[in-house]
């Protein structure tokens, strides 16, 4: 199963490790406008299952390009991306999720 998390500060990083630890996904994609700003306990894991992207979230054509192929999307930007990320989850056909809980 493949994942996506949006953002890679410490919000997105510690998602990102969590799912990385579970046997049935085999792809963890943490996507950032700046992927190698990640936290260090997750860039020195150097796991394969590991795949960092650079993104531009207000490029929806790419953000949805990005979300197909993927089982679930967990969004930890900031809230005012919640709406129009959902949307495009939900045009993919994507589960989604919005870490900061608004």
């Amino acid at each position: 199963m493949k994942m996506l998390v949006l953002g890679a500060g410490l919000q997105g990083s510690a998602c990102a490790f969590d799912l990385l630890q579970d046997p049935e996904v085999t792809q963890v994609t943490l996507a950032d406008i700046q992927p190698e700003r990640m936290a260090r306990f997750l860039s020195s894991r150097n796991d394969p299952k590991l795949r960092p992207v650079t993104l531009d979230v207000t490029d929806h054509t790419a953000v949805q390009h990005l979300m197909a192929g993927h089982a679930a999307v967990m969004s930890a930007l900031p809230y005012y991306f919640n709406g129009p990320m959902a949307k495009l989850a939900v045009a993919t056909g994507c589960h989604f999720a919005d870490l900061g809980g608004n």
